[in-house]
């Protein structure tokens, strides 16, 4: 920032900006016009100072926002795809259960078929190799 010499020392307290408001009026209107415009445009440029630090902080804590909202997110989209994930899983074993319960009376079903056939079959094989080869029907 650009420091300015005034036989009153307000410019340097303005600068510093240490001055109370009074001081700063009284500067304004005991220094030249030239003084006066130097004075306007070190307090603007230090207040476009102060204004662009506050929008770096302001951008900083956007990020850092965006940066935590996103990880959040990223948080809850795992926790509810393991959800799904576990959700399916289960369907998945239910139908896998149901689908051998079902193979399993199949196979009983069979396995009674077979039993009850069995003993006729037994028959017809008998009275083919007694018959020399032809059927007999039980009496």
């Amino acid at each position: 920032m650009r420091r300015y010499k005034s036989p009153c020392n307000h410019t340097e307290a303005f600068n510093n900006n240490c001055a109370n408001k009074a001081d700063l009026e009284l500067a304004v209107e005991t220094e030249s016009p030239l003084n006066q415009i130097q004075q306007a445009e070190a307090e603007v440029i230090r207040r476009v100072a102060v204004a662009k630090e506050a929008a770096r902080l302001a951008e900083i804590s956007a990020h850092e926002d965006a940066d935590s909202i996103l990880q959040e997110a990223q948080r809850s989209g795992y926790r509810e795809g393991e959800a799904e994930c576990e959700r399916i899983i289960a369907e998945a074993q239910a139908e896998a259960k149901n689908i051998l319960e079902k193979a399993h009376q199949q196979a009983e079903a069979l396995r009674r078929d077979g039993e009850a056939h069995k003993e006729s079959i037994v028959n017809r094989a008998v009275n083919i190799v007694l018959g020399l080869g032809k059927e007999v029907e039980p009496p």
